[in-house]
């Protein structure tokens, strides 16, 4: 757990024989503004040198890697190697699945891939070509690789078939198709590499610019035996309950996200309440009626704050 200035509670816990063992635990007090530390006695490693290098606003485990600690480098090399963790999707950069299309083999898989989503593509090509920097107006909030400003740039073309003609029509990803396949071209090189790898994939709101169906067919892959050989696994965030269907979801594989009375975050998943006979798509027609009160709204608090504020817009301009 930690804030915008420091670490303020990381721990390990391991099951080398299917029982806990608690390595490690640090913890910031605010009554004396003192870390707080404990070292169980199966952790290995000189303890007062690590304790002593790792900063405030540091990982301990980072820390420990970088003075070589041995014990810990299967933890760390599990998120450096299994977890892939992709932020806003809108702001997702196709870097995997250009990677992909550069051989004619990874080419086929991703066209396989995105045709399986109905995209009717006969050819994608990538057009390596120097980059202008003088034609680009940098964010200084952005670094240059989220703007995709490269040493080169790599623009894509998908090629459909005219119906009428049967002849070949390139389209530009960008400046031609929809957002929503950009997106999905963007997501398949993550999807076929957790597949292939056996990753795991946490995903801030999935659904954002894609269709439901879309979404459907990509969580559907996962779910799939031959497909889905090596177990990857996909955590994603959603605001739109039509995704949470039984057909692709258990109850125990559907958390919720509460915000309790102190302000604090509380997950709990759907098979903690829900009776047995109720499907999920029957529980969220309850959830909208509000029978279940996941999400309460204080309408008149919320009129009373609107009201408040068009006289204090009134105030500041009359």
């Amino acid at each position: 757990m930690v804030n915008q200035i420091q670490v303020i509670h990381e721990w390990l816990l391991a099951y080398p024989q299917k029982r806990a063992q608690r390595w490690f635990e640090r913890e910031y007090d605010p009554a004396s503004q003192q870390e707080k530390w404990y070292f169980g006695n199966k952790f290995k490693g000189n303890r007062q040198i690590l304790q002593k290098a790792t900063r405030r606003n540091a990982l301990f485990l980072s820390t420990a890697i970088q003075l070589n600690n041995d014990q810990l480098k299967p933890v760390f090399n599990w998120f450096q190697q299994k977890l892939t963790v992709i932020g806003l999707t809108s702001q997702l950069i196709p870097t995997l699945s250009i990677a992909q299309c550069q051989t004619e083999g990874g080419k086929q898989k991703m066209m396989a891939f995105l045709n399986a989503a109905d995209l009717s593509i006969v050819d994608i090509q990538l057009k390596t070509q120097a980059l202008d920097k003088k034609t680009i107006q940098h964010e200084p909030s952005k670094p240059y690789r989220e703007q995709n400003e490269w040493d080169k740039v790599v623009p894509i073309h998908f090629f459909h078939t005219r119906h009428d003609t049967q002849e070949w029509v390139p389209l530009s990803l960008k400046n031609n198709e929809s957002e929503g396949t950009q997106k999905l071209f963007a997501l398949a090189g993550h999807w076929l590499d957790i597949l292939e790898k056996g990753k795991i994939l946490l995903v801030d709101e999935l659904e954002s610019s894609l269709h439901p169906l879309m979404v459907r067919f990509l969580m559907s892959l996962l779910h799939h035996p031959e497909m889905n050989k090596n177990n990857a696994q996909l955590i994603l965030t959603t605001h739109e309950t039509p995704i949470l269907d039984s057909q692709l979801f258990r109850h125990d594989q559907i958390w919720f996200v509460e915000k309790n009375s102190e302000n604090a975050t509380q997950l709990y998943p759907l098979s903690d309440f829900i009776p047995r006979k109720l499907t999920v798509r029957s529980f969220f027609y309850q959830l909208i009626k509000n029978r279940y009160k996941i999400l309460f709204i204080n309408f008149n608090e919320l009129s009373f704050l609107l009201r408040r504020f068009d006289k204090l817009i009134h105030k500041d301009y009359n």
